[in-house]
């Protein structure tokens, strides 16, 4: 399905669904809007608002970065969210970018036009899995700002709503976004700056950061949020969801050989480790990798054929990952596929503050 049937979709059961972000239009409040704080720089509570009298503005001076955080209001970890909200830059502003979502996977909005007009953007994103680097665990905070713009850029109708995920299903296995079969092969590959941003049906779980179009491992850096050590986790199964993987049987789709390929963007040192594991326990390192370039790795022949393929990396030093693909040859002939994913926004009971109901449809 094409990104914007997917973002049809998903916008067409907004209405049903309850934003979770509090005083979403910046009305509330007596000096600065309520649930909200700049962290720093300049920014101000404007009167200048899409809907209602308020918005809020942050002004760069082309070399500087900041944002107003939600501060009555986190996410879960590891859940799919959708983003949206409308976005102004000022006629004279020039450079940089608005910064947009969450402090752990953000999106650049490189295309919001120097216009002085109001701009509706709005994205899919997973957020990651927390983890105690032993000062304390870090904590994800939605967040709307500029990264190196000279001007002024305004935030007004900021929504989140969790979100519930359908891939495309076949008789015997379901398949993705990213996904295909062609001719007994099976193929994945990232598409980071679509729609659902970092998340695809392979993605098992993450700790790195993510930012508009890239994995980005290491850190720290003074305007991205990175974090050394940090992990992404894909896992590749065509035997459902549910199945843990463990042992083989007849009718089981199985992969006998696979090929990952990686893409280094932003490189300042260190190397990526790729690791791949066959039941996401015991896992074997099969390269690592530096500096910017694309590279390849396999999974050994000792270890196939697999139920299912799981592969992580992390870095030794600071680098980004732009893409990831697997290829991987069948144990069965299986009928040409492409995967489809939809994405739906979820109801939530406004008493309890609790899902009250399954996907709207």
């Amino acid at each position: 399905m094409c990104l914007l049937t997917l973002g049809l979709l998903l916008l067409a059961n907004i209405a049903a669904a309850q934003n979770l972000v509090p005083n979403p239009s910046f009305e509330l409040g007596l000096t600065s809007p309520s649930g909200w704080r700049l962290n720093g720089g300049i920014g101000k509570w404007e009167n200048f608002g899409r809907t209602g009298k308020r918005c809020v503005s942050v002004t760069g001076n082309g070399n500087d970065s900041n944002a107003w955080e939600c501060t009555d209001w986190k996410p879960e970890e590891g859940k799919l969210y959708l983003v949206r909200y409308f976005v102004r830059r000022s006629p004279e502003s020039a450079g940089g970018t608005p910064i947009t979502g969450f402090s752990t996977v953000n999106r650049d909005a490189w295309d919001v036009p120097s216009d002085g007009n109001w701009h509706m953007r709005h994205f899919v994103c997973r957020t990651p899995i927390e983890r105690d680097t032993g000062q304390g665990t870090r904590g994800t905070v939605l967040r709307f700002g500029q990264w190196h713009v000279k001007g002024t850029v305004a935030f007004d109708d900021v929504e989140v709503l969790p979100v519930s995920v359908v891939h495309r299903r076949f008789a015997q296995f379901e398949l993705g976004s990213g996904e295909t079969i062609r001719n007994g092969v099976y193929r994945f590959a990232t598409n980071f700056s679509g729609y659902s941003s970092n998340d695809s049906r392979p993605l098992f779980a993450h700790t790195a950061g993510f930012n508009t179009n890239r994995w980005v491992l290491g850190g720290p850096l003074s305007e991205r949020w990175q974090e050394s050590g940090a992990w992404v986790i894909y896992r590749h199964t065509l035997n459902g969801t549910g199945d843990t993987g463990q042992g083989t049987g007849e009718g089981r789709i199985q992969f006998e050989t696979a090929v990952m390929t990686f893409v280094i963007g932003y490189y300042e040192g260190g190397q990526l480790v790729v690791e791949v594991s066959i039941d996401g326990k015991a896992w074997k390192e099969v390269g690592r990798f530096a500096p910017s370039g694309e590279y390849i790795a396999q999974v050994p022949k000792e270890l196939l054929p697999a139920d299912e393929i799981w592969v992580r990396f992390w870095a030794t030093g600071v680098l980004q990952v732009n893409a990831y693909r697997m290829e991987a040859k069948l144990s069965e002939n299986l009928p040409d596929a492409t995967g489809e994913t939809w994405y739906f926004a979820v109801k939530r009971d406004t008493g309890q503050g609790t899902r009250a109901g399954g996907v709207i449809g």
